[in-house]
């Protein structure tokens, strides 16, 4: 069992709100802080699940074991039978242990989403009379439907596939300068929920190694979780013990990555883009048209730092959500395409997604941020632009919220260092 930084099962309610410095790690979650389970899709309605750890005063820290022997995690589409075998049989003993029972879950395959051979549900998981097949699944998105990371609605599963790789290249690649524009803004003990996501977890939710660029933030490295361990003994982990999985006896299966070099082509801004960008309101210091209410499609004139090419950011600041609701919107730059259920264009940027969830106050606001450098460049930015049009696209799917941005969209020149 384990329990993460944001809590236990988002629960937020449930970290340290202990006032502190800014230097100051995030701490374990207070397991004595937690709750009934309720239903966020009915009002909070009270779920017979008991989701609460079993407490413990006695808690150790961690110390990684020696390794022996490297395990290789397989991708789950590609496991043996005598594996499925054995991880059907874990899985069987697991769910007949007490409920009340802290034993921790083992080792499991990763599920290669962001590859098109595993963007549908791993075949390991569809056999009904499996251990491993979850009935609560939602048939609709069995195999053969692909996974929607744009979660665009489009049913064209070519278009999918597509998007699915563009996604991951933008975030992962083309709009990250550093472990800021990754990771988001630094989250301490004290910092509000929520201080500003990064290209990956304000849309894909992936993690992946940022080349060149490590994290030395002490806050960072000595923020905590809790697990109990094999013993039912419960254990304090630090990031700093998590980071090197070679140090913790495991690899992972090597597969291709398509997206590595999935770069958008090269596009320019038409007749049609400029025609707008003539009548569209400007998003400055005088204008009128914050809160934005994004419940349609929305086109603002932004103007620049410099004219043409630049290491800029676009800000979009005090996105106000209800934390209960799906809330998703995608960002376009100079976009001449008025079909938004194609996300494999040099005009987009990014998106912005929350997955419901519960906290102790059900509004929350957060901003976000874009690298502009490499959109400037396949977009074609001529010396002598110093605005862009930006467009915002809230989802399509009927359960999607509307979010709100209640102060600015700017463009602001990328700092040299970062907080």
């Amino acid at each position: 069992m384990l329990l993460g930084l944001g809590g236990l099962y988002g629960a937020s309610n449930l970290v340290s709100t202990t006032p502190g410095a800014s230097a100051n790690p995030v701490k374990p979650p207070e397991l004595d802080k937690c709750g009934t389970a309720t239903n966020l899709n009915t009002g909070g309605t009270p779920l017979d699940v008991d989701c609460c750890p079993p407490i413990s005063r006695n808690i150790i820290d961690y110390r990684l074991p020696p390794v022996h022997q490297i395990k290789i995690r397989p991708s789950a589409h590609r496991v043996s039978p005598e594996y499925i075998l054995k991880y059907n049989m874990a899985t069987d003993r697991l769910r007949r242990l007490p409920k009340d029972d802290p034993h921790p879950t083992f080792a499991l395959p990763f599920w290669n989403w962001d590859s098109p051979k595993g963007m549908t549900i791993p075949p390991v998981f569809l056999e009904r009379k499996s251990a491993l097949y979850d009935a609560k699944h939602n048939q609709a998105n069995l195999p053969p439907a692909v996974i929607d990371l744009g979660m665009t609605g489009n049913t064209d599963t070519v278009q999918v596939v597509d998007n699915n790789l563009s996604i991951m290249y933008n975030e992962m690649i083309r709009g990250n300068s550093d472990v800021f524009d990754f990771m988001g803004q630094p989250y301490r003990e004290g910092t509000a929920i929520n201080p500003g996501p990064g290209a990956a977890e304000r849309g894909s939710h992936t993690a992946v190694h940022v080349p060149d660029k490590r994290i030395t933030d002490p806050d960072f490295l000595s923020a905590s979780f809790l697990f109990y361990d094999e013993n039912k003994q419960l254990v304090r982990v630090s990031v700093k013990d998590s980071l090197d999985n070679l140090r913790m006896g495991y690899d992972y299966e090597r597969i291709d990555i398509p997206w590595l070099n999935y770069k958008p082509s090269p596009q320019k801004a038409t007749t049609k883009v400029f025609r707008i960008g003539t009548s569209a309101p400007k998003a400055d210091t005088t204008s009128t048209m914050f809160p934005l209410t994004l419940d349609k499609i929305v086109k603002v004139l932004v103007r620049k730092t410099k004219k043409g090419k630049a290491d800029e950011l676009l800000v979009i600041e005090n996105i106000t959500v209800d934390t209960t609701k799906f809330h998703k919107f995608d960002v376009f730059v100079n976009d001449e395409d008025d079909d938004v259920t194609k996300l494999d264009k040099a005009a987009y940027v990014g998106t912005y997604a929350q997955v419901p969830h519960k906290t102790a106050n059900r509004i929350a606001t957060t901003s976000i941020r874009h690298k502009l450098t490499d959109v400037y460049d396949d977009m074609d930015v001529g010396d002598d632009d110093d605005t862009v049009v930006v467009t915002l696209v809230p989802g399509m799917m009927v359960q999607v919220s509307p979010s709100v941005v209640s102060r600015s969209l700017r463009i602001l020149i990328k700092p040299a260092t970062q907080p």
